[in-house]
């Protein structure tokens, strides 16, 4: 997993910068990013939110959308919260999809980061929102499918 993580690592920066950019976010930036193994995302997925499976990504926002937006100035630092990406499973998922790890891992990446933007996917209209986001913040990474 040593190599995995490494290899990964600088990517879902680029991601996750990325999404920050497409937001036109401008304030200094602090988040919690982790990327784990099946075992480690299942036991965290346990002690967190009480559900006894492993995941693909999580993500524990600190603040609103609005709060976000309020604090959106070049001389404020927000920290956004946390975002954990399962590498294991973006490798397992990246295969069912048929698509590159690369993609899957930015992928996981610019979704936990919408969220911690405040973006949800809890309504039709809010996952339409979401989704679009996501595929154009990955477009202009030249991670098309």
């Amino acid at each position: 997993m040593n190599a995995l993580y490494s290899r990964y690592k600088q990517l879902s920066q680029e991601a996750f910068f990325a999404t920050l950019r497409h937001e036109n976010i401008v304030f200094s930036v602090g988040v919690s990013a982790r990327l784990v193994t099946n075992q480690r995302m299942h036991e965290l997925n346990l002690e967190l939110r009480g559900k006894d499976e492993t995941t693909d990504v999580l993500s524990f926002p600190l603040m609103s959308r609005e709060d976000i937006l309020r604090a959106n100035h070049p001389n404020i630092h927000v920290n956004l919260g946390d975002l954990i990406i399962n590498l294991e499973k973006a490798q397992q998922q990246a295969h069912e999809y048929r698509h590159s790890m690369r993609r899957e891992v930015a992928f996981l990446t610019v979704h936990a980061t919408l969220h911690l933007l405040g973006y949800d996917h809890d309504t039709p209209e809010n996952e339409a929102e979401m989704f679009a986001k996501q595929e154009a913040i990955l477009e202009g990474m030249g991670l098309t499918r």
